[in-house]
């Protein structure tokens, strides 16, 4: 996962974890076992009635809300990554 997101450095990723929460922001840096983002939009989908797809989709036509400025994610928690401008609208 390390190798795949080395390359993605400087661009707008959403990153699905195994929890509730959502990430959507800029990949600043990988460091040990955590990417680091800045930018970033995070979202706990247990606290509304919005999925996580809805909600990325919202962010694409709305922009993304960001609410935190620098955020260490742990890679171990990660389910998948995308670029944001891989998300088909449907």
């Amino acid at each position: 996962m390390i190798d795949a997101l080395q390359h993605l450095i400087g661009q707008q990723l959403v990153i699905d974890t195994m929890s509730a929460w959502l990430y959507i922001g800029k990949l600043d840096k990988l460091q040990g076992k955590c990417a680091v983002l800045v930018e970033v939009d995070v979202y706990d989908s247990s606290q509304s009635t919005t999925t996580k797809e809805k909600y990325i989709l919202d962010s694409i036509e709305s922009g993304v809300k960001v609410n935190r400025s620098r955020v260490y994610l742990n890679l171990d928690h990660v389910i998948s990554f995308s670029l944001l401008d891989d998300v088909i609208q449907f």
